[in-house]
């Protein structure tokens, strides 16, 4: 059970950053520059979110047990 909670929140973090990604990809495809750094700083946010430190941190400890 707590595994499966884990690795949604895990999913939900990994899904938002790809979504991110591909905005800006578009975002350069359609030249719409001024929504880079946004997208970007969102990602930037996701990859250095807490919350993401301490699921991480709560799959090893599962996995120690």
């Amino acid at each position: 059970m707590m595994n499966e909670l884990i690795g949604n929140f895990k999913d939900f973090y990994k899904d938002k950053v790809n979504e991110n990604k591909n905005k800006i990809v578009t975002s350069f495809l359609n030249r719409d520059f001024e929504n880079i750094h946004s997208l970007q700083q969102k990602n930037d946010e996701l990859n250095s979110s807490g919350f993401q430190a301490t699921i991480g941190l709560a799959q090893i400890i599962l996995q120690l047990n």
